[in-house]
């Protein structure tokens, strides 16, 4: 019998015996989970370089004379969609800016 004062009956049991085994048995109730981490990070990876290159491409695009305002906004609705995909997403008071958070954190003063 644990010492608690509430208990609840369908509760899962965590294996306790020391902290490595109380890391894997919170791993274990999701295994999917470590997996779906990875391939999340490899598909923000090949987004990121993917949206660099096509960044390139459209000032090239920019700078080659005869480009029509219906290929860049093209080119840039593509970047755009790339950088959502990446979880970018502006927000109403800072329009431009899509990942303010690390940005100025780092500006602060320490």
């Amino acid at each position: 019998m644990e010492k608690r004062e509430f208990t609840v009956a369908s509760e899962y049991r965590y294996n306790r015996a020391g902290p490595l085994r109380w890391i894997v048995s919170h791993i274990l109730r999701y295994p999917w989970l470590p997996g779906a981490t990875m391939l999340l990070a490899i598909a923000v990876s090949i987004l990121t370089s993917t949206n660099s290159v096509l960044v390139g491409r459209a000032f090239d695009l920019v700078a080659t004379p005869g480009t029509t305002p219906a290929m860049v906004l093209h080119a840039a609705l593509v970047i755009l969609a790339i950088g959502a995909g990446q979880g970018h997403r502006p927000t109403p008071a800072q329009p431009g800016r899509g990942d303010a958070g690390p940005v100025g954190g780092a500006r602060r003063p320490r």
